[in-house]
C-alpha cells in the first residue's frame, strides 16, 4: 500500500487500529495487551496475526532448528571437548585415560603449558601419570558420555528452546527498527507459545530431578521449604508493592482474562465473538459489572505466587550448584589455578551473567530507573528489552564454563580427600 498522509486511530484498550486512506487497514497489539477488540477478525487476534505475519518467524524458527538440532546439536557443541576427571578402575577406563594422556603429550600447546607450569603440575600431573591406586585421569568429554547421562534429553531441550526464544525475541524487537523488515515482520505470535512451552519444559525437568530417587531426601526437604518461602514472599510482594513502583497489571488482567477465555470457548463450540454459541455461559454469581465474568485480583495473585513457589523450590538446589560452579571458576584453589578456573576474558562474562538478571528485574521498577535517568516511554521499553536479551545471551554464553566448573569440582574433591585438607 502507498504511504498515507492521514491516519485514523481508534483505541480499544491498548489495541490500536490504524486505517490507511490509500491501503488496507492493519491492526497492532501493543505490548501487554490481553485480548483484541470485538471487531477484530476471528482467528489468532487480528489481520496482522494471519499466516502472512507468522511466515517470517516460522521460517526463522525452522532455520534455528536446522542449525541447532539437525546440522549440529547446540548442546553437544557447547559441552563436547570439556575436561572431566575419572579414577581409572576398569580396563576400559585405564585405556581411555592412557589415550587422553597420549593425546595431551602430542599437543604442542599442552607441552608448552607443562613447561611453564612445571611446579604446579608436579602435584596433580604426577598422580595422573602414575595410574596407580590413587591416580586420577583427565579425559575429554565425548558425545557418548553426554547422551548417556541422566536428564540429558531435558538439558538438550532447554538449550534448544532458549536459543529459539532468544532469536525470536531479538528478531521481533529489531524488526520495527529496520526499514526493510518493518513491513514484513510484524508481531511475533509464535513467541508467547514458545515461551510457554519452554517454561513448562523447564519446570517439568526441574521437578523430575527433585523427585528422582537419586536426589537426597534433605535436598527435597530444603526445596520444599524454599518453595513455601517463595510462595509467601511473592504473595506479600504482590499485595504490598504499589503498581506505581512495579506494575504487574493485575487489575487489567482481572478484568480481561475471563472475557478473553469465554470468547475463545464460544468460538471453539461453534459460536462467534459477537453471537453466543451452544457453550455460552450466562452471567451469574461471580459476574462483574455489566454481566461480564471476572477473576478477582486475589485469585490472580495467588496463582502467580503458586508459580513463584514452584519455581523457587525447583530452582533451589540448581541455584546452589550454580553458585558453587561460579566460585570454582572465578576463585579456584591456589594449588589448582593452572588446572581449574576460566581465562581472563571469560571471568567478566561470568560476572555479567550473574549481574544482568538482577539488572533486568530492577528495570521493572519504574521509579528506580525511568525517572532518575529521565527516559522516555519508548527508550524505557527499549532498555528493558535490551536487559532481558543481554541476560539471556550471557546465560547461554557461560553454560560451557559453568559445566566445566562443575566437572572441576571432581578434581578439587579428589585433591582435598587425598591430602586430607581443603587446600589453601
Amino acid at each position: 500500500a502507498a504511504p498515507s498522509t492521514t491516519q485514523n486511530k481508534v483505541k480499544h484498550g491498548r489495541w490500536t487500529r490504524v486505517t490507511h486512506l490509500h491501503g488496507p487497514a492493519t491492526s497492532r497489539l501493543e505490548l501487554g495487551s490481553m485480548s483484541p477488540p470485538d471487531d477484530a477478525p476471528v482467528g489468532l487476534g487480528g489481520e496482522s496475526h494471519g499466516l502472512g505475519a507468522m511466515l517470517p518467524y516460522t521460517l526463522l524458527t525452522v532455520a534455528v532448528t536446522f542449525l541447532a538440532v539437525v546440522w549440529r546439536s547446540a548442546s553437544l557443541a557447547a559441552l563436547e571437548g570439556l575436561t572431566c576427571y575419572i579414577l581409572p578402575e576398569t580396563p576400559e577406563e585405564v585405556r581411555r585415560a592412557q589415550a587422553a594422556k597420549a593425546a595431551a603429550k602430542a599437543s604442542g600447546a599442552a607441552r608448552r603449558r607443562r613447561a611453564n607450569n612445571a611446579s604446579n603440575r608436579a602435584v596433580v600431573g604426577g598422580n595422573i601419570d602414575e595410574f596407580g591406586e590413587e591416580s586420577i585421569a583427565a579425559v575429554k568429554v565425548q558425545k557418548s558420555m553426554l547422551v548417556l547421562r541422566p536428564f540429558w534429553a531435558h538439558f538438550d531441550h532447554l538449550v534448544f528452546f532458549a536459543l529459539v526464544v532468544v532469536v525470536n525475541f531479538a528478531a521481533a524487537e529489531a524488526a520495527p527498527h529496520v526499514r526493510v523488515l518493518s513491513g514484513v515482520m510484524t508481531e511475533n505470535v509464535l513467541l508467547p507459545v514458545l515461551c510457554l512451552v519452554a517454561l513448562v519444559s523447564a519446570v517439568r525437568a526441574l521437578v523430575k530431578v527433585e523427585l528422582d530417587a537419586l536426589t537426597p531426601p534433605v535436598e527435597r526437604q530444603l526445596a520444599a521449604a524454599a518453595g513455601v518461602i517463595g510462595f509467601v514472599t511473592s504473595l506479600f510482594f504482590l499485595l504490598l508493592v504499589p503498581p506505581a513502583v512495579m506494575d504487574f497489571e493485575i487489575e487489567r488482567t482481572s478484568r480481561e482474562l475471563a472475557p478473553a477465555m469465554l470468547r475463545k470457548i464460544k468460538q471453539r463450540v461453534g459460536g462467534s465473538a459477537d453471537r453466543p454459541g451452544p457453550g455460552y455461559v450466562e452471567a451469574g454469581a461471580g459476574a462483574g459489572a455489566g454481566g461480564a465474568w471476572i477473576v478477582s485480583e486475589l485469585q490472580i495473585m495467588i496463582g502467580l505466587s503458586v508459580l513463584a513457589g514452584v519455581l523457587s523450590g525447583a530452582l533451589f538446589a540448581p541455584a546452589v550448584r550454580l553458585v558453587r560452579c561460579y566460585v570454582t571458576c572465578v576463585r579456584p584453589p591456589s594449588w589448582g589455578r593452572r588446572f581449574v578456573g576460566v581465562s581472563w576474558w571469560a571471568a567478566p562474562v561470568l560476572h555479567a551473567s550473574f549481574a544482568l538478571p538482577l539488572i533486568a528485574a530492577v528495570m521493572w521498577a519504574t521509579p528506580l530507573v525511568r525517572e532518575p535517568l529521565r527516559l522516555t516511554e519508548d527508550a524505557f521499553l527499549l532498555v528493558r528489552v535490551g536487559a532481558l536479551l543481554a541476560a539471556a545471551a550471557a546465560q547461554l554464553a557461560v553454560t560451557p564454563s559453568l559445566v566445566q566448573g562443575f566437572l572441576d569440582g571432581g578434581l578439587v574433591a579428589w585433591y582435598e580427600r587425598k591430602h586430607g585438607s581443603l587446600g589453601p
